[in-house]
């Protein structure tokens, strides 16, 4: 990989600026919605990529919540 790792962050540190557990950011990653890339075993990704996936969240988290309270589900643009 030509990429400098001293960008990239361990999931255990991204657990200091979320409320989620290295584990579930682990599963997040193999599941492709947290962007992360594998040094040897062990998952990294940059602070930009996990705070997109938070605003990502949250965005999905607001229209559940939008469709709970209208009944309506928002447009898929």
């Amino acid at each position: 990989m030509t990429e400098d790792p001293e960008k990239y962050i361990s999931l255990t540190e991204a657990t200091k600026y979320c409320p989620y557990s290295q584990e579930y950011l682990s599963l997040r990653a193999r599941q492709g919605k947290l962007k992360a890339v594998k040094f040897g075993r062990n998952w990294v990704t940059k602070k930009e990529w996990l705070e997109e996936y938070l605003r990502e969240v949250k965005d999905e988290r607001f229209e559940v919540e939008v469709q709970k309270i209208t009944g309506v589900r928002p447009l898929q643009i």
